[in-house]
């Protein structure tokens, strides 16, 4: 991982997305095999078969409350979504701001593993096929079929179960969804597919793509409740510029209340940049 990717945790693709792969038909790039042990017969190598296969498993959510919380208080709640190969722990400086603005801050884990060079945990939201042309090691899946199907299943039942999770155990009023890089891309289409139980959404460092929002049949114009706030720096080597401006303009157009934030700087997260998003929501939380 670049110096810069370890010191933001997490990277994500400027040009493409799950979604953009599957719907435009890009060829998907194939990962170097791991090769098992030799075949008894031939000795050529012997590479194994993998099948992905649906099922339950437990991941852990990790929580930062306000300070003094009250368990009798209802408390607008974020759902903050880190980046590819970072993890709920790295994200937790983005939890404590939003703890500190009078948020329950909600970090879920990306549900599938990224192989690190390190001990520490590290995640993702999808079965990416894209990531060796960005130099962020082998595809985890070389299956865009996988991918969309892993993607589908993080934005219409994996963080609808979070935000259900949550509900069971704290008084949870406005819902809002943070994210950045890959994380912003999935803040953006999973607060537009769970549209009925979010109020808003931050993302930074997300590149816009208006087909994520109509493959499954649904107009952009249909979130359009949605408050939208969009933070991008200038020299983001990630996702040019203009790629927030187009997503401002495809949002006002479709009706949305939508703030682009422009900052010095590249594909990160300033302090400067979160406390205006942190103070911005809490503010639209207010008027809730």
């Amino acid at each position: 991982m670049t110096e810069l990717a370890a010191q933001i945790g997490c990277t994500m693709p400027g040009r493409r997305c799950w979604a953009l792969l599957l719907w435009l038909g890009v060829v998907s790039l194939t990962p170097t095999p791991a090769w098992g042990q030799q075949g008894p017969v031939s000795g050529s190598h012997a590479g194994a078969d993998v099948l992905w296969h649906e099922a339950a498993a437990l991941f852990p959510i990790r929580v930062h409350l306000p300070r003094d919380f009250d368990s009798a208080r209802t408390y607008p709640t974020v759902i903050a979504l880190h980046g590819f190969g970072s993890s709920s722990v790295q994200f937790e400086r983005i939890g404590r701001a939003f703890a500190e603005g009078g948020f329950i801050a909600v970090l879920p884990e990306g549900p599938y593993p990224v192989p690190s060079p390190d001990s520490l945990r590290r995640s993702t939201w999808e079965l990416s096929t894209w990531t060796r042309e960005y130099g962020l090691g082998p595809p985890l899946s070389d299956d865009p079929a996988i991918e969309f199907q892993s993607a589908s299943i993080t934005l219409l039942e994996f963080l609808p179960s979070v935000i259900d999770r949550v509900r069971e155990e704290y008084r949870v009023g406005s819902v809002y969804v943070f994210g950045f890089s890959l994380g912003g891309v999935y803040a953006l289409s999973g607060g537009f597919y769970n549209r009925h139980e979010v109020d808003g959404i931050v993302a930074f460092g997300a590149t816009f793509y208006r087909e994520l929002f109509t493959v499954l049949g649904d107009r952009l114009e249909d979130g359009n409740h949605l408050l939208v706030r969009l933070a991008l720096g200038r020299s983001d080597p990630m996702v040019p510029f203009s790629n927030a401006e187009e997503a401002r303009d495809a949002f006002e157009e479709a009706g949305y209340e939508v703030i682009l934030d422009e900052f010095p700087g590249g594909h990160t997260v300033p302090d400067d940049a979160l406390r205006r998003a942190v103070i911005w929501l809490r503010e639209v939380a207010d008027r809730r």
